[in-house]
This record gives C-alpha cells, sequence and structure tokens, in this order.
C-alpha cells in the first residue's frame, strides 16, 4: 500500500508494507507518477480534489474509489466510467456508502416497502462546546453536506429535491434526544433506484438538539454559507 498526502505522515513504522509519497493532487506529474505505482486508487482528499484525481486514473486505467457525499462530483463519476475498463466507485463511506447497502439489503427483503428513512450521524459521546459536536472527517465535505444547493428524496413515489438544514425532527432513540435534518448526498442514488416502488425515501442527518440552529445562523445570518473556504478555516 502506497499512501500519497501533501502533509507529512509520522509513525508508518508498524505499517511494514505501508510506505508514504509526498502527493499535491494538483500538480499532473506528481499525481501522474504516483498513479502509475498503482492498480488502485482510494481518494480520502477533499470532494473538490475528486474529479482531478479521478480523470487522471481514466487515462491510465487505474481504477477509482473515494468518500466524497458530493452529488455533482458522483455525477462525474459516473460519466467518466462510460466506456472505460476500471472501475469508479464514489460514495464509500458510512453515509453515503454503508447505509445505503444497509437499507437497499433490508428493502429487498421485503415483498413491498412503503418507507425508507435514513438517519445517521457520528457523534461524539460528549462534547463540551455549544455545537455538541466534534469532527471526526472532512472540515469541507462536512461544511459541503451542509451547504449544497439541494438534496434529494422521494416524495409518494416521486422524486423531489430537499433544502439542507430544512425538514427538522425530534426523535429519541435508547432515551437520548436528537434532531435530524436534510443534509446533502447521503441519499447516494436509492432515488432513481426505488423511485417508482418506495413511497416514502429521505436521508436526514442525526445530531444532537440545537446543532441545527446555530448551523443555520452561521450559513445564513452571518452569510458564511458563501464563503465556504473562511468557514472550513474557522471550523478547523
Amino acid at each position: 500500500m502506497i499512501l500519497g498526502d501533501v502533509s507529512p505522515v509520522d509513525k508508518l513504522d508498524d505499517l511494514q508494507k505501508s510506505s508514504l509519497w509526498h502527493l499535491d493532487a494538483n500538480s499532473e506529474s506528481l499525481l501522474k507518477n504516483f498513479l502509475e505505482a498503482c492498480d488502485a486508487i482510494v481518494s480520502a482528499a477533499p470532494y473538490y480534489l475528486n474529479k482531478t484525481i479521478a480523470t487522471a486514473c481514466a487515462r491510465l486505467g487505474r481504477s477509482y474509489f473515494d468518500l466524497t457525499e458530493d452529488v455533482d462530483t458522483t455525477q462525474f463519476m459516473r460519466d467518466l466510467a462510460k466506456g472505460s475498463t476500471a472501475t469508479f466507485m464514489p460514495q464509500c463511506r458510512l453515509a453515503p456508502g454503508a447505509i445505503n447497502i444497509i437499507d437497499s439489503g433490508l428493502a429487498h427483503s421485503f415483498k413491498t416497502v412503503r418507507s425508507l428513512e435514513m438517519r445517521v450521524g457520528a457523534l461524539p459521546l460528549s462534547a463540551s462546546n455549544q455545537m455538541k459536536y466534534y469532527l471526526s472527517w472532512s472540515t469541507a465535505g462536512l461544511i459541503n453536506e451542509y451547504c449544497q444547493q439541494f438534496g434529494e428524496a422521494l416524495y409518494q413515489g416521486r422524486r423531489v429535491s430537499t433544502v439542507p438544514l430544512d425538514g427538522v425532527e425530534h426523535l429519541t432513540i435508547d432515551g437520548v434526544e436528537y434532531e435530524a435534518f436534510n443534509t446533502s448526498g447521503g441519499v447516494a442514488t436509492m432515488c432513481e433506484s426505488f423511485e417508482g416502488s418506495v413511497s416514502e425515501l429521505n436521508y436526514k442527518t442525526l445530531r444532537y438538539p440545537g446543532h441545527c440552529d446555530l448551523m443555520k445562523f452561521l450559513l445564513n445570518d452571518l452569510n458564511l454559507g458563501q464563503k465556504q473556504e473562511l468557514l472550513t478555516q474557522i471550523f478547523d
């Protein structure tokens, strides 16, 4: 396994079959040299770099996997994969990814399905900040989920658009209260797959109560939704 990163990475001694390359994905020559040494690529880079990496993979015939939540990037991969002998598989994380596989498997175990409701959140057991949240993955990816113009759902069997941070609901699981709200990308391609066979299908992000209101304050009232790069720096 070869790990490519623009930043130095320490403590790879325990991974005896791994090596580290300095890689700036924006450099065409560095990216080409890196890909030529690999059979397949798993991109854990910020979503805005994935198109560049995938395009280079297509040129060299390298199979490509990523963790993106970005809807536009996913559609780009689908178009890129047409006519290619390599495999292109975006959205390989918890959501989108594992949650869609689990829900799809459950749905296909029944003769008929009325509704599929996906609720996902990678939450800390304890948090001392007002947002009651800690980042365990890409900051840029999180903000992109909150800021994407539209998500997707099935309503009465038809595909409809959803607005991020809208559709807030409250629920209790094992005695703990949560809130859930629309974000972009988590539904993956399930609306396309289940259109006409499932009446209601939707995806919402799970958070502790109060998180959504604070995000609306940052994104809408302070207008940081139009300054995603700055918001990423603030969160980091």
